[in-house]
């Protein structure tokens, strides 16, 4: 598969099972306040970590969230799209320098 069909195979996961209460793209916030922004997610754990968790069964013990379990290519695709988005801290520092010169968001795909 190549990078660009992983990258909208991965939305398209993300979008019907994760953005209720996840904030799955480069801005935003997660409709749920107390759950994490895909976004910064590495900042809990690393993304390659995931993979298992992903293929056998993601369970985080909160009992809203329900218990998915994926096959290996959408793994790879929502691997391959949580790497793509992560925040760096540099990122982070620049962003509070950029508030003069804000530069226009990457905006994701919606699919449907």
């Amino acid at each position: 598969m190549f990078a660009s069909q992983l990258l909208t195979l991965a939305i398209f996961i993300e979008s019907q099972h994760c953005a209720h209460c996840h904030s799955i793209g480069l801005t935003g916030t997660s409709p749920h306040p107390d759950t994490p922004l895909f976004r910064t997610l590495s900042r809990r754990y690393p993304i390659e970590g995931l993979a298992e968790a992903l293929a056998e069964g993601l369970s985080v013990g909160n009992p809203e969230m329900p218990e998915f379990v994926f096959e290996a290519d959408d793994v790879r695709a929502i691997l391959a799209d949580l790497k793509s988005i992560q925040e760096s801290s540099s990122s982070r520092a620049n962003q509070k320098n950029k508030k003069a010169n804000p530069t226009p968001p990457r905006h994701r795909a919606r699919v449907n």
